[in-house]
């Protein structure tokens, strides 16, 4: 016998950090509403940023996909992990457990000063 040593090695799938759920109709997000008031959590505030895109030829469903994608990946990481985001066309949707009138005032304002200067550079 030498002097071999097994080495084991786990790999565990880990969750992204920060997630976001594409939906395809304003129902799904009713029903994920649902499940946080169910949930036991009867305050939350809601910001939903629509944005309009000039549509010039079929490609441009595909480039306003890109960028909506580019966009709230950006995002994202501004609200809390524990937050819920959905993308639903061209709008994003972002619900805040917990957050009253002001909190979601300025989750609002952080998400749009980073949106314009993301869009600007």
């Amino acid at each position: 016998m030498g002097n071999e040593a097994a080495i084991r090695i786990s790999m565990e799938e880990t969750a992204p950090a920060y997630v976001y759920e594409t939906i395809e109709t304003a129902d799904t997000f009713a029903a994920r509403i649902e499940h946080v008031t169910a949930a036991g959590i009867n305050q939350f505030a809601m910001v939903t940023i629509a944005l309009f895109f000039r549509i010039v030829s079929k490609t441009s469903s595909s480039h306003t996909r890109t960028s909506m994608t580019y966009f709230l990946d950006s995002l994202r990481p501004l609200v809390r992990k524990t937050d819920v985001v959905f993308l639903l066309d061209t709008s994003l949707h972002f619900l805040l457990p917990g957050a009253n009138l002001q909190g979601g005032g300025i989750v609002q304002s952080r998400l749009w000063d980073a949106l314009l200067w993301r869009i600007h550079n």
